[in-house]
């Protein structure tokens, strides 16, 4: 997808990139899954997800983007929302000094292809499909 940029968009990325990846944006797509344990990444478990309820049979962002505990946003959509939005403001000049854009550009890759994750994106009961018997 990265030879799919923009000239500009491009030069953005690899700005953003640690040098020792070589402009390469696929080496690090992996990066979320890594830390999400961490205990300072720990906050980001949730985001790699969508569950929705057994019974429903579509996505009501409302319903289902939300953490255990209620936070709302604490879903993988809602996490494609907020690093777009991140990623945006810096393009536009008015990004907050908060946000990390390089931690911002490497979770919104990987969390897109999360949420085309059919495992990733289901019910709430199958545990992100861990609790699927599969016979081959």
């Amino acid at each position: 997808a990265q030879d799919l940029l923009q000239p500009d968009a491009a030069e953005v990325v690899k700005n953003l990139l640690p040098h020792y990846v070589g402009g390469d944006l696929s080496a690090l797509c992996t990066w979320p899954d890594q830390i999400r344990h961490w205990y300072k990444y720990r906050w980001s478990s949730p985001l790699h997800f969508i569950d929705t309820p057994d019974n429903a049979c579509s996505f009501d962002y409302t319903r289902d983007c939300h953490d255990p505990k209620g936070q709302e946003d604490m879903c993988v959509a809602g996490a494609v929302r907020n690093y777009t939005t991140q990623l945006l403001h810096n393009r536009e000049g008015s990004s907050d000094r908060r946000y990390n854009l390089s931690e911002s550009l490497l979770f919104l890759s990987h969390f897109m292809g999360d949420i085309h994750q059919p495992m990733h994106v289901g019910f709430t009961s199958d545990e992100g499909g861990n609790t699927i018997d599969l016979r081959w």
